[in-house]
């Protein structure tokens, strides 16, 4: 999903028929292996061989075009000025991703982190970091019953 939020209200959400499974399943045609394996190459390499000319890289591009093109088209609609991109999925973990966001759009780039207004055990930091992006909107969901 993308969406726009101004001054702390949402005013658009577009829904891309585009996530990190098209990501693998591509890999996994370009590199001639299973899903598993593409699976694993695409969440240890991601976009960091940004320099490389790899059959990985240029179809994880490739595949982000759409995406990229969308938020271009969604943000011309409201100013064209992006003050921040927010990550949040499991892709958003998608290594080098921000980076690659970051310098496109030349804009901030974050990964979303819906337990920044939670109180929870020190001891889960870990973990539910790892998760976060995942439970964006459960958490989002839930905060609706809190504040």
């Amino acid at each position: 999903n993308l969406s726009i939020i101004q001054d702390l209200t949402p005013v658009l959400d577009r829904s891309l028929d585009m996530g990190g499974i098209n990501l693998t399943k591509r890999l996994a045609e370009v590199l001639s292996v299973n899903l598993a394996q593409a699976e694993e190459i695409k969440k240890d390499l991601g976009l960091s061989l940004q320099n490389a000319q790899s059959p990985a890289l240029a179809a994880l591009k490739e595949m982000l075009n759409p995406i990229l093109h969308e938020i271009r088209y969604t943000a011309n609609l409201y100013g064209g000025n992006l003050s921040k991109l927010i990550l949040t999925g499991g892709s958003a973990f998608l290594p080098s991703l921000s980076a690659y966001l970051q310098e496109t759009f030349n804009t901030l780039v974050v990964v979303g982190d819906p337990w920044s207004a939670m109180i929870f055990p020190k001891g889960l930091e870990g973990v539910l970091n790892e998760i976060g992006p995942r439970f964006s909107v459960a958490a989002g969901l839930a905060m609706r019953e809190i504040l």
